[in-house]
């Protein structure tokens, strides 16, 4: 893997985790196969192989010229020949500045995993639901018709206050008696936020305390990853 980076410093390589593991082969790495096998370019059936699909072939051919790696020099290592189904397209965008897509923001990232944790649980997501004064990033419902309640609020919080995103849940718990998710952006906000929101739930949050779960990116990311593993099983567990 690391050979298709080469502008990858021996610092970055062992960046720590503020909990355990090396951010780049425990973080990185494992999110850029979940996103490719979601895409459908990379075969799921055996866990910890990377094997490209005839979908990512026909892909990578298409599209490779528009984000083919810039390297920094030759010093740095050679680049990996490109796959020969690649090379005429890699070719033609000789002589251009490769373009680098956006990438997508965590906020947005993780409400999108729980959108897709929804399905493979047999529940319906929503984005961005208003009630009352507030604004919830998702929400689950046993049935997409908008007069029923949700069973499941999401808070995604990569910034602001604990106690406005607890507010927020609480409010939902209030008024659809719904089960309580936070999730928080990494290891060390996990940690923190539990602390935090155990204090909190023992005074002006307490009746929210046995109905809130607390995720992190990381562990929701593991999460989803399970699940969409188990999927077909799962489906059957959950059959009426």
């Amino acid at each position: 893997m690391e050979a298709f980076f080469p502008e990858l410093t021996d610092v970055d390589k062992r960046l720590p985790k503020p909990s355990s593991g090396l951010v780049w082969r425990d973080e990185i790495v494992p999110y850029a196969r979940l996103h490719l096998v979601h895409a459908g370019h990379i075969d799921k059936s055996e866990r910890g192989v990377w094997r490209i699909t005839d979908a990512g072939r026909t892909y990578l051919a298409a599209h490779w010229s528009e984000w083919q790696p810039r390297y920094r020099s030759s010093a740095a290592g050679t680049p990996p020949s490109l796959p020969p189904a690649a090379q005429s397209s890699a070719t033609e965008g000789q002589g251009a500045s490769p373009s680098e897509p956006a990438e997508e923001r965590t906020h947005e990232r993780l409400k999108r995993l729980v959108s897709e944790l929804a399905a493979g649980l047999r529940k319906h997501p929503q984005v961005e639901v208003t009630e009352g004064p507030y604004r919830y990033d998702v929400v689950w419902k046993d049935d997409p018709q908008a007069d029923i309640s949700p069973s499941h609020a999401f808070e995604v919080q990569d910034r602001g206050s604990l106690d406005s995103a607890l507010a927020k849940l609480q409010h939902a718990r209030d008024r659809w008696r719904c089960e309580l998710f936070l999730v928080v952006v990494d290891e060390r906000d996990g940690v923190r936020a539990r602390a935090l929101v155990d204090q909190r739930t023992q005074g002006a949050f307490h009746r929210i305390r046995h109905h809130l779960t607390v995720l992190s990116s990381e562990e929701l990311a593991q999460l989803h990853a399970d699940i969409t593993r188990h999927a077909s099983v799962l489906q059957r567990l959950l059959q009426d």
